[in-house]
């Protein structure tokens, strides 16, 4: 038998672990309030960059257009079918990607089959170097502008 003198405390390892459990229960909870905040922080960060990331795109297939007229006013006809190329490619990717990702909503893209239909016809211009290609891109930018505007419109809430 173990001896223990008068006064003197005895050690109670049931006692320790109890403190012990406590202490980690403390250090999780504090873990926890200090993770929730940062979650919440970093999936709106995300939400604002995928919506930053939809005007770029949206921003980009405009600047191919707009690029194509300045070129074909210029008188840059290869440049201009190229710039024209490149922004059917691209609004076409858009049209086929997955709707979560694409800046164009099911209505734009069914307002925009026109701008489609004229692709082959503004393509072939540009390489005849045709100056009335310049109208006609201008009339395809007027399309697409309008098409994304009223989307944008019918989805804006009421007043």
């Amino acid at each position: 038998m173990s001896e223990t003198k008068v006064g003197e405390p005895q050690s109670d390892g049931g006692n320790k672990t109890v403190k012990y459990l406590i202490l980690a229960g403390v250090i999780l909870a504090a873990f926890l309030v200090g993770l929730i905040p940062a979650t919440m922080s970093k999936w709106s960060a995300q939400q604002d960059l995928s919506a930053a990331q939809t005007k770029l795109r949206n921003s980009e297939v405009k600047v191919l257009l707009l690029s194509a007229i300045v070129e074909s006013k210029r008188g840059e006809y290869e440049n201009a079918r190229q710039a024209a190329s490149s922004f059917y490619t691209r609004l076409s990717e858009e049209q086929k990607s997955e709707r979560e990702r694409s800046f164009l909503s099911e209505q734009e893209i069914a307002r925009l089959e026109p701008v489609f239909a004229e692709r082959d016809a503004i393509i072939t211009m540009l390489a005849q170097r045709d100056p009335a290609s310049v109208e006609r891109l201008t009339d395809i930018y007027l399309k697409f502008e309008e098409a994304v505007r009223k989307t944008a419109a019918e989805n804006a809430p009421a007043r």
